[in-house]
């Protein structure tokens, strides 16, 4: 799917959503074929668990309809040529390295979902359409109530208006990195946050921004009858809109592991951000 036919199908069909990117697809080839130092991650500590967990999400497309997995849509169809040359450098470097290693574990009769519609800015060289794409995100969660499962300090919407059209908003806060550790923590305070009841727990959308962690939790909770979405880097994607940014630049009171910077306390909407809390697991 396009990145736009994404948006749409988490919208109309109300289906999960687990995204692939390098760092998933690098920890399943790692536990697949073993060391390689070309596929470590500086977010979260190789776990073989993790990797086979991710092996068995990206081959459940054959069993299941209720999670839509992802891939980087720029290493098939969609091609890299709407990409800036950096962005479209290290895709084709990635594609002519590891794409062999990535095709016999998927399914060509299956249409995955672009996992790069979470990064709709900054890598475009078009960016005329970026609001658009945005509003159709956005479309996702309006008139809804979210639980936000993310890492401590990605404070995903804090000081913005990324969440504005939702009807409600919480959040479980989560190690920063390595969260794969604390994982049976984390899907159990999702459930306790929402239990599967007779009330329909998919009333309730989960977004997850918590690195590779977040693709496994948002396929186990569809699997539970959530819909639970992994978001990636939305926020930082939608700061470095609203800044004009032309580079990965660190974003003031919010952590992203690909611009480092200060992670100050002292930013906007921190009082009604800490409201949200409604647990945090370390």
């Amino acid at each position: 799917m396009s990145a736009g036919e994404t948006t749409e199908a988490l919208t109309e069909r109300r289906c999960s959503a687990a995204r692939f990117g390098d760092g998933e697809l690098n920890m399943i080839l790692r536990a697949v074929h073993g060391y390689d130092s070309s596929l470590e991650s500086g977010f979260q500590s190789y776990d073989d668990s993790l990797g086979l967990r991710l092996k068995e999400v990206l081959e459940s497309v054959s069993s299941q309809t209720d999670c839509l997995v992802c891939l980087p849509g720029c290493l098939f169809a969609g091609g890299t040529s709407y990409l800036r040359s950096k962005a479209a450098a290290y895709w084709e470097s990635y594609a002519a390295g590891k794409l062999n290693k990535v095709l016999p574990l998927l399914d060509r009769s299956y249409r995955y979902g672009d996992s790069l519609f979470t990064r709709f800015y900054l890598s475009h060289k078009d960016k005329s359409r970026c609001r658009e794409h945005l509003n159709g995100m956005q479309a996702i969660w309006s008139g809804r109530n979210i639980l936000i499962v993310e890492g401590e300090k990605t404070r995903l919407g804090a000081g913005n208006d990324l969440f504005c059209e939702a009807s409600d908003v919480k959040r479980i806060l989560c190690p920063p990195t390595d969260a794969w550790g604390q994982y049976d923590k984390i899907l159990s305070a999702v459930k306790e946050a929402v239990p599967p009841t007779a009330d329909d727990p998919a009333q309730t959308l989960v977004l997850c921004a918590l690195g590779m962690t977040a693709t496994v939790l948002a396929y186990d909770l569809s699997q539970a009858g959530y819909q639970a979405i992994d978001l990636g880097h939305i926020d930082i994607e939608y700061e470095w809109m609203r800044m004009g940014a032309t580079d990965k630049v660190p974003v003031p009171g919010k952590y992203t592991n690909e611009a480092y910077g200060e992670v100050s306390d002292s930013i906007p909407g921190m009082d009604s951000y800490r409201r949200e809390i409604i647990r945090t697991i370390s």
